[in-house]
């Protein structure tokens, strides 16, 4: 029921330690962790627009790896502004990323991830329409 209406795009991920997808934002997805851990940093598409990165980072606009990985414990040791929400996704779980409104609209959460573990593998639904 939670997949209902999420449209045909799905996607493979398939990563390393410390490898990161940069902060973006899409419709509505459903994530599952298949094996390994990601760190996941999330804003709402409101706070990222008002606040730049500073919407994750606090008082700075840099965004590199070492910085997105560093809010997971890194060597950079990064704090994650107010607001800004983080979680650890363990193999076998899930994480959904909100869309705005009703789920479908074309600003969603702002978010971006970082492998934690030697290796790690998911798949995402995304939401693009419900009628894709």
């Amino acid at each position: 029921r939670v997949l209902q209406g999420l449209g045909r795009w799905r996607h493979a991920s398939m990563g390393s330690a410390r490898q990161w997808n940069p902060v973006h934002n899409h419709q509505v997805a459903v994530f599952t962790q298949l094996a390994g851990r990601k760190g996941w940093a999330l804003a709402p598409w409101q706070q990222r627009e008002a606040y730049g990165n500073r919407a994750f980072f606090g008082s700075t606009d840099v965004e590199t790896r070492d910085d997105f990985c560093g809010l997971f414990g890194g060597a950079a040791g990064a704090a994650a502004a107010p607001g800004a929400r983080l979680c650890v996704v363990e193999e076998g779980e899930s994480i959904v990323v909100p869309g705005n409104k009703d789920g479908f609209a074309a600003r969603g959460w702002w978010h971006g991830t970082c492998g934690l573990g030697e290796w790690n593998a998911g798949f995402t639904f995304i939401g693009y329409s419900s009628e894709d």
